[in-house]
């Protein structure tokens, strides 16, 4: 699998492994929970900034380092 794929598949696992924690955390501590639409959107939301800057920057560094390993 390619970089960029795989970075997004990454990404997606790790919201959806995060809304599943505050969920089970959540429910075991008894504490109130908004629907789980309004977190996972919020959750988005906060998070689209670092996404992109993800997205831009990590396949470069990952080029400029395996530019920089074949040259060795």
């Amino acid at each position: 699998m390619t970089l960029c794929p795989s970075l997004i598949i990454s990404m997606i696992v790790g919201r959806l492994g995060a809304a599943l924690t505050v969920l089970l955390l959540g429910k075991g501590f008894g504490l109130p929970m908004p629907p789980m639409g309004i977190y996972i959107k919020g959750m988005l939301l906060t998070a689209l900034p670092g996404i992109i800057i993800q997205l831009i920057f990590i396949p470069m560094i990952v080029k400029a380092y395996e530019k920089d390993r074949n040259t060795w």
